[in-house]
């Protein structure tokens, strides 16, 4: 069966990214590319953008944030979805919407796939796209 999508998934958590979203996700059909760094995400990202559908990241990360993740990512691809993801508690949160991405706060893998669906099914159904 093929992967409903492709997903860029980057968080310095290592429980968070291979238990809940990579395991989760690819149980759901799509297809994910998981990076545990801001760094591996980017080469990733730069090595398979044509490929990618969607990126999830986390908002807070040790070296960069998530928004300048997304932000470096969207200057060249501005219309690919993302969403950023901060976890339960007490931060601060950048502006996100300066560079067009949904947030969501708190980290469950079932609220993930209810916003892959809103973001990447008018984009797959568009015009010149696999299924449009």
């Amino acid at each position: 069966m093929e992967p409903k999508a492709n997903i860029l998934v980057v968080d310095d958590n290592t429980i968070i990214l291979l238990g809940m979203m990579t395991m989760y996700l690819s149980g759901k059909q799509y297809h994910v590319m998981p990076a545990k760094s801001e760094v591996e995400g980017l080469k990733l990202f730069n090595s398979h953008a044509d490929i990618i559908d969607l990126i999830r990241t986390d908002l807070i990360m040790p070296d960069i944030s998530g928004a300048a993740l997304i932000s470096i990512i969207k200057n060249n691809t501005p219309n690919l979805p993302s969403i950023a993801i901060s976890g339960f508690g007490e931060h601060p949160i950048p502006d996100i919407s300066r560079v067009g991405c949904a947030h969501m706060q708190g980290i469950r893998a079932e609220d993930v796939v209810v916003y892959l669906k809103a973001l990447i099914t008018p984009q797959m159904s568009a015009p010149g796209s696999p299924e449009g």
